[in-house]
């Protein structure tokens, strides 16, 4: 993705947030899993992850959650 998409995200978003750091991705194993890694080397509060598809991406209490394609935009907030 490029960041003209995440801009136009940031500029829907209700209240304008400088602080949020909105990384978009086409598809990523686990927007959850990135986030905590991302969180473990330092990321700043409001990093947000998102991506079109997730090929492990997981739900409430460590579920498997299933994010085909094209169907959403699956994200995860620190």
């Amino acid at each position: 993705m490029d960041t003209q998409t995440e801009r136009r995200i940031l500029s829907r978003l209700p209240i304008h947030t400088p602080s949020i750091r909105l990384q978009v991705m086409e598809s990523v194993t686990s927007t959850n899993d990135l986030l905590r890694q991302a969180a473990a080397n330092g990321a700043p509060e409001f990093t947000v992850y998102a991506a079109e598809s997730q090929t492990a991406g997981k739900g409430r209490q460590g579920r498997q959650f299933y994010s085909p394609p094209q169907t959403g935009l699956y994200l995860s907030i620190l």
